[in-house]
């Protein structure tokens, strides 16, 4: 029985000497050579879907996600290069103190691709441990939400971690 070739932009499967999967999926070109994004498994099935899941982020506009790229350094890009802009010198200076302050230290060397909800909920609970104000929590939350957006309307990421957290209430 002969397997079915694949078509153009539908990715390759194969095994590995070493008995692992691999699915790889053509991403474009950069610097005047075939960029790939690969997808490692121990069964054909589990690379399988990956590639799918890959397939359908990229039909819906999705960039490939940089699994790489961690917190701190995106939300340094983000502030010096799109917010840098759009807000005050003032909202500015506020901002990259709470990134340098409050956010690098605790989610800083997260993968971006990986945060979810529950680390953000650990850290704010970890900032509010730390006697940080309830108000002061929020900035931080209305910081990651905007710049998480920011990264979701580029086509980063898929989801925006920040929308499924409450940031703390504020008594007054």
């Amino acid at each position: 029985m002969t397997t079915r070739r694949r078509g153009h932009g539908e990715g390759t499967i194969y095994r590995r000497k070493d008995g692992r999967w691999v699915a790889e999926l053509h991403i474009g070109y950069g610097d005047g050579r075939r960029r790939r994004k690969s997808f490692y498994g121990s069964s054909r099935s589990a690379v399988a879907s990956a590639l799918a899941a890959a397939i359908r982020d990229q039909q819906k506009g999705l960039r490939p996600l940089r699994e790489v790229e961690k917190v701190k350094d995106f939300l340094r890009t983000w502030l010096n290069d799109a917010a840098r802009r759009t807000i005050r010198g003032t909202t500015f200076a506020g901002y990259e103190r709470l990134i340098r302050l409050h956010i690098e230290p605790i989610i800083g060397d997260l993968r971006l691709a990986r945060l979810t909800a529950d680390d953000l909920d650990k850290l704010y609970s970890k900032l509010l441990d730390k006697g940080l104000a309830p108000k002061t929590v929020r900035l931080v939350h209305a910081l990651l939400h905007r710049a998480l957006s920011h990264a979701q309307r580029r086509g980063a990421l898929a989801i925006n971690a920040a929308d499924g957290v409450d940031p703390p209430r504020v008594v007054p």
